[in-house]
């Protein structure tokens, strides 16, 4: 799986692709055309994004434009919440539990 890769700009553009996705399903939502590619695949990608919240790095060498792992797995989960409501709800809980 991507997001777990080693390097950590990778992961981090992958939690770009679904929050991409998550954004594009919003709005396709709201004109009654969405293909529900993410609603098909929740489950398993909120306890990806929630995995990479835990992927914190520190590199010296790293742009300050570019975000990290955690910060996109942080914005990919607002998308996410936006999008699939109340099914983000139980497993964020959890995850703070």
């Amino acid at each position: 799986m991507l997001t777990k890769s080693e390097v950590n700009k990778v992961g981090a553009q992958a939690f770009e692709f679904w929050t991409t996705l998550a954004e594009d399903e919003t709005e396709r939502m709201k004109k009654g055309t969405s293909n529900n590619y993410i609603e098909s695949c929740k489950d398993q990608l909120i306890v990806m994004v929630l995995q990479g919240l835990l992927v914190i790095t520190f590199e010296e060498d790293e742009d300050d434009d570019e975000w990290g792992h955690a910060l996109s797995a942080a914005c990919c989960l607002q998308k996410l919440s936006i999008l699939l409501t109340n099914h983000v709800m139980q497993p964020v809980v959890t995850f703070v539990a």
